[in-house]
This record gives C-alpha cells, structure tokens and sequence, in this order.
C-alpha cells in the first residue's frame, strides 16, 4: 500500500526488476501510447472451507512530465464455509445463523457456516513530481460487498538524496468502513443462538503511517528499512462468530458472541534486500508486527529470481519460500471452561483462529513465459500449510478432538501483461 517506490535506485545498482505502482494525475489530454495493461485472476482454496475467484485488472499510462495515471478494479467471488468460532464435540450440533437458516456440525466435526458474497474494488491512483527530487503518490479506493463498504485515501512522498542512492518515505492512509451484518450487530457475550440486535450498522476508522527509506549499497546490494505505525477504531468484532463455553469434561454448555476491544493499536518494520548476483536476483525480507491485543508475528520471506540462459527473452523463474509465525491475542481461546468464564468476567473474547498461536509455511514457483509482440503471461502457483497451537490447554474429552485444525491452502494466479 505504502510501498517505497526503488526503480531509480534499482537502475542505479543495476538490479533486476522494478515494480511501481500507477497513479492519477490531474485531468489532461490523454495520449494512450505507452498504456500498459496488466490481468491477473487468482484462485484461492482452503481445504474443506473457503473458495475465492479474484480477477484484478490494472491500467497504466505515463504522461509528460514523469506523471503517469492509473486504474485498478478487482472483483472477488467468495463461497465455501467459514468456522463459525464453535468448538467440535462428540455429539452433532445444530446451529442458526444470523439469517435465521439452521445448519449442522457432525461429531467431532470443526462447525463452519456455509456463505456467498460478492466484492468489488476500484482504486484511482495519482503519481506526479512536486520537485526535481520530490514526488508525490496518492490515491482513492473505495470496496464494497453485501454487508461491509470500505472507502479510503492515501498519500505517499518520496524525497531521493545522495544523487538518488538514498530514498526518504513518508506515507499516510486512511479509511472508514461501515459494516452492516446480516441480522444485526449482535450483542457482545450474548447467547449466539438467541441473536439479540444492538443496532443494525456499526462503523470502523483505519489510519495508517509509514516512515522509510531505501539505499544503494553498493552496485549489487539495495536495501530498504521501513516502519509503520497504525491504529483501528470502532466496530472490530467479527459479528459472525462466537465462542464455546464449556464444563470440566469439555462438554458444550453454551455458546456466545463473540467480543473484540473497539480499538488496536500496531506498529510494524519491514527489512528487505535484493542482492544482484549476475544474471540473477536474490531477494531477502523480515518483517516483524505487533499489536496491543499481544499479537506479535514474524516473516521471513526469500525469493529466487533467475533468468534461465534459453534465449528466451522475458523469461524468468521465481522460487519462494515463506515462514511466518504469531502469537495469539489475549482475547483469544478455542473454548471456555464455563467457571472460568464465571470467575473472569472477560470484556473480550474470542475463538477466530487467525487470532491464534500459529506457524505458516507457503511454497510458491512463478514462472514468467517468453515475451511476445502481443505481451506475456505468466503463472504462480503457490501452497500455505498454517499449524496451530492450542491455548487453553484442552479439558476432558476434548483431548481426543481436533479443536483447531490445521489449515491447508491451494492458490494459483494466472496474469497478462500489455503495452500499447
């Protein structure tokens, strides 16, 4: 989003590839020579649960001046079935949902809600020069689906020094969303199956700062060190999910909402390095997050650029391998012995896995396939495997179900690029 923007530093070190985004000036005459064109649709799967079809199409187009102008449109086709935050058990259960369809579980069976929904983005992106050194980034975009819409801004500057080795960032960004759940905003802890409404809309505010800067090292070695800073405000409970209360054999007893705080506080750095080896390009990122719920994660990301000596012009191969690990949010628990629940009073609860204790791996091969005067394809692969550590430790028969599955993910993106 607020990516600093290498290329010149890129040429400098006579380095691989530069992406940058493309951005929307002020309204002038448009000579479309130059325009490219980029497609890119990716299928994602979750074993057993969610499916997603998402075709993003990209316009590009420089303009005098070093300005160029952009429009991005993304649509995503979402189905499958979503955990509902229910602990499995050895008895089958019966849930209804906001909507007021009743679904089940079997025994032992992880509780999902089955769904489909709609979502479209479109992003207007404007970059433009302000000085010989200075140059400004900034855009809108905007998304909407059945029960949420998001509308946002951001402006990046980015000031090159040091005959433009040195590349200083600031970037800010803004958005306020507006969640409208399908049966209401739930009341916070209440029995999830007696939904009772507070209210039919909530809104949420996202601001984000980023402080950076990328150097040249040497001719083959460019690095780049960034820091972001960001704070969520308002509704931030997902209205879907609840959490398992349950007694000293693990039993279920009840099920309730699920409670989130109504802001979050989260800082970031992000180090990476792309190392020109020859031909080829060796990239190494780390990234560490944290946040005020005690979530903490950290990514180590190593890519492989490697230009195959065929006589093939454009085509390269990308290896990628990526290791992630986090720590769960204090809120956080698969289920709840009841007199705990008793004893605690929790303000905020929560079973949604992605607030848990896990590990990721994701193995990834892009391939980009041999130019031709009508532009290139290329095709990325990818698998994620995501394991997850239980927390609270389990009670009585709980011992002998799987509370938190491990979570297997098949994605493969199909992309186009053009010239005119």
């Amino acid at each position: 989003m607020l990516a600093v923007n290498v290329d010149k530093q890129r040429k400098k070190a006579d380095a691989f590839l530069a992406q940058h985004p493309a951005y929307f000036p002020a309204a002038q005459a448009l000579d479309l020579h130059g325009l490219s064109v980029e497609q890119a649709t990716l299928v994602y799967q979750e074993q057993g649960r969610i499916a997603v079809v998402e075709p993003v199409l990209q316009l590009r187009l420089p303009l005098k001046g070093e300005q160029s102008i952009g429009l991005r449109y993304g649509f995503d086709a979402m189905s499958g079935a979503s955990p509902n935050g229910a602990s499995p058990t050895h008895t089958p259960q019966t849930f209804t949902s906001p909507s007021g369809q009743h679904y089940s579980a079997g025994t032992g069976e992880l509780p999902v809600r089955s769904f489909r929904d709609q979502r479209h983005a479109v992003a207007l992106e404007l970059e433009r020069p302000l000085t010989r050194t200075l140059k400004l980034s900034a855009g809108l975009n905007g998304s909407f689906e059945t029960d949420y819409r998001s509308l946002g801004a951001s402006a990046t500057f980015h000031q090159d020094l040091n005959q433009r080795l040195t590349t200083l960032t600031l970037g800010f960004s803004l958005s306020e969303d507006l969640v409208t759940p399908s049966g209401g905003m739930a009341e916070p802890l209440a029995d999830y199956q007696n939904r009772i409404s507070v209210g039919s809309s909530d809104t949420k505010q996202i601001q984000d700062v980023l402080v950076g800067v990328s150097q040249v090292m040497n001719r083959r070695w460019l690095t780049q060190l960034n820091l972001g800073f960001g704070r969520d405000a308002g509704y931030l409970t997902d209205p879907y999910k609840g959490v398992s209360l349950v007694d000293s054999d693990g039993e279920p007893v009840s099920w309730v909402n699920e409670s989130r705080p109504d802001s979050r506080s989260r800082w970031t750095i992000y180090w990476g390095n792309a190392l020109h080896l020859g031909r080829d390009v060796l990239h190494l990122d780390y990234r560490h997050y944290q946040d005020d719920w005690g979530v903490a994660s950290n990514t180590l990301d190593l890519q492989y650029w490697w230009k195959p000596e065929l006589g093939l012009p454009g085509l390269r191969v990308r290896p990628q391998v990526r290791y992630s690990d986090q720590t769960r949010a204090d809120c956080y628990a698969h289920s709840l012995q009841v007199t705990d629940y008793n004893a605690l009073a929790p303000e905020f609860l929560t079973a949604d896995s992605r607030l848990a204790d896990f590990q990721s791996w994701t193995f990834s091969l892009r391939v980009d396939l041999p130019e031709a005067d009508w532009g290139q394809f290329w095709l990325k692969p990818a698998v994620m495997t995501q394991r997850f550590d239980l927390s609270p430790t389990p009670v009585g028969t709980q011992n002998n179900l799987d509370l938190v599955p491990d979570l297997q993910v098949w994605m493969v993106t199909l992309g186009f690029r053009t010239t005119l």
